[in-house]
């Protein structure tokens, strides 16, 4: 079905999936058929042109892009899914939890452990964890010691560092485009979510024994 841009005798602009006319709209007003659906919080119908234009300088849109860029690595860093550890428990997968601020149930914390397990390591002392993992299908229940808290830990901090790394380098991008005279439009379309550490993982295989 067409979508049409409306403009009432009023002044006030609609979008409809109806040609003007039909569905209550009255006869006689200024209309357009719309080759897409626009936001409009971004986006207006230029008259002149007959075309969808962005509402924002180019200057606008990266700063606009760029404070989305920063939301969408902050949802990477600290809401996403678990963050998966392959091997640190051998041939077994952990869930860990990476941000104990906003803890789940369904995580392994290991940020609040770290210290404890850092400090029983510099001590030459044992420190058993367990825990269930109800991540897993079946709550899985393991038992880490103080190196393995600590190798869990720093693959938190590891992840972290890449998602922040990754955000540079799409300011970066933004920043390129806007220099070489991008159009608002362009920067608009510059993809912030690509790019960032993959959660997909397979434990190692057993070794072979010889």
């Amino acid at each position: 079905m067409a979508r049409w841009i409306i403009e009432l005798e009023d002044g006030s602009i609609l979008q409809s999936a109806d040609a003007p006319g039909t569905m209550g709209t009255p006869e006689g007003v200024r209309s357009a058929e719309l080759p897409r659906c626009f936001d409009v919080a971004i986006e207006r119908w230029d008259w002149d042109a007959g075309a969808i234009v962005t509402r924002f300088t180019p200057a606008e849109a990266a700063a606009i892009m760029w404070d989305r860029a920063k939301q969408y690595r902050d949802v990477e860093r600290f809401f996403a899914d678990p963050l998966p550890v392959a091997d640190v428990v051998p041939g077994e997968i952990v869930m860990v939890d990476r941000d104990d601020r906003y803890p789940r149930k369904d995580r392994t914390i290991v940020s609040g452990l770290a210290w404890a397990a850092s400090e029983a390591l510099r001590r030459g002392e044992d420190l058993t964890i367990s825990f269930t993992d109800g991540a897993s299908p079946v709550n899985q229940a393991f038992v880490v010691n103080a190196e393995q808290t600590v190798k869990l830990w720093a693959a938190v901090v590891r992840d972290d560092a890449l998602c922040h790394a990754r955000s540079q380098i799409i300011r970066a991008q933004i920043a390129a485009a806007l220099e070489g005279g991008a159009s608002a439009d362009d920067i608009f379309a510059i993809d912030i979510t690509a790019g960032y550490p993959s959660l997909e993982v397979e434990p190692a295989p057993p070794e072979e024994e010889n």
